[in-house]
């Protein structure tokens, strides 16, 4: 029984999920998601990020072999 509730819920999640429900006002979130511009904007955001940090890393080693250490 527990597993026929389980496969029933998830069977109306996605429906939910690509159809919507009118009655309730729910709009179809995973086409939404699937037809949004974010991984285009992620990925940009992603690529800075990595650019910053390679500056950043590039930097450190600099004043990390400028420095000399005596003993």
């Amino acid at each position: 029984m527990r597993k026929l509730i389980g496969t029933i819920v998830i069977i109306l999640v996605l429906w939910v999920g690509f159809f919507g429900c009118e009655k309730y006002n729910i709009e179809p979130f995973i086409l939404n998601w699937f037809n949004s511009d974010e991984p285009a904007k992620l990925e940009k955001k992603i690529k800075k990020v990595n650019k910053v940090l390679k500056e950043k890393e590039d930097t450190f080693k600099n004043v990390t072999e400028s420095i000399n250490i005596e003993e």
